[in-house]
Parts: C-alpha cells; structure tokens; sequence
C-alpha cells in the first residue's frame, strides 16, 4: 500500500442553513448537520455546531499538492463568494489535510502560493492529521 492524502474543507457556526450554502456554490456536500441534532451512531451526542463539509477521496501519492489542486479546481471560482458568506454568517472555514502513511512513507506536505492565497482569502484555518497504519 502506498499513502493516501484527502482534503476535507468545513465551513461551521452556530447558526445557518447549509442548504443555501449549497445553493450558493452549487457543490453538494459530503456531509452536513444542525447545531444540536444527534450525531447518527452516537448516542444521545449532538452537533455543537451546524456545519457543512465536503471531503475529497483519498488518493494515493506522496505530494500533498496533487490534493490541494483538486480543492483549487472544487472550489477557486467561488472563493469570494465564500469569503462573503462566512463573514456575512459569522462562520469558520477550516480545511483538514488528512494522511494516512504505510510503510514510513512520509509524504512532502508542501502548498503553493495559489492553494495559500485561496486560504487566506476565505480566511481559513489548515488542520494536519497524520496517521501510521
């Protein structure tokens, strides 16, 4: 097994309707939930926040670039409009990089000026999750 990097990009807040954002995009998500609705397959655990979230695919390589593009390619048109939203609504962005490494091999976890432009644009936190399997 080779390893895997996915991007998972989150908008979140108190309060607001993931469904306009999906309007407004016109990208579904992978996931989306209400401030206090129950986690499914957690008991009586609920949403702190309503959020809205798309999550990539994992892809096998070893360049965290060949997954940033894909985000760029998602989501570049739309960057204002989600700056917009966000500040209009309150709301965080956050993009997960998430990598899953087999056999110790580690990946370059590098991101060009457009992927850090976009970020800084929608005012986005970057989380990096690494995993050994």
């Amino acid at each position: 097994m080779t390893t895997k990097i996915k991007l998972i990009f989150t908008v979140y807040g108190d309060f607001f309707n993931p469904h306009e954002f999906t309007e407004l995009l016109q990208i579904k998500p992978t996931l989306f939930g209400f401030k206090g609705d129950i986690i499914p397959n957690r008991k009586n655990i609920e949403y702190k926040q309503t959020f809205w979230e798309y999550s990539s695919e994992f892809i096998e390589t070893l360049d965290s670039q060949d997954i940033s593009n894909i985000m760029i390619k998602q989501f570049g048109t739309s960057i204002n409009s989600i700056r917009d939203y966000t500040i209009l609504n309150s709301l965080s962005v956050k993009v997960y990089v998430v990598v899953e490494i087999f056999n110790n091999q580690s990946p370059s976890l590098f991101f060009d000026k457009l992927f850090i432009n976009m970020i800084a644009v929608i005012g986005a936190e970057i989380d990096i999750d690494l995993y050994y399997i």
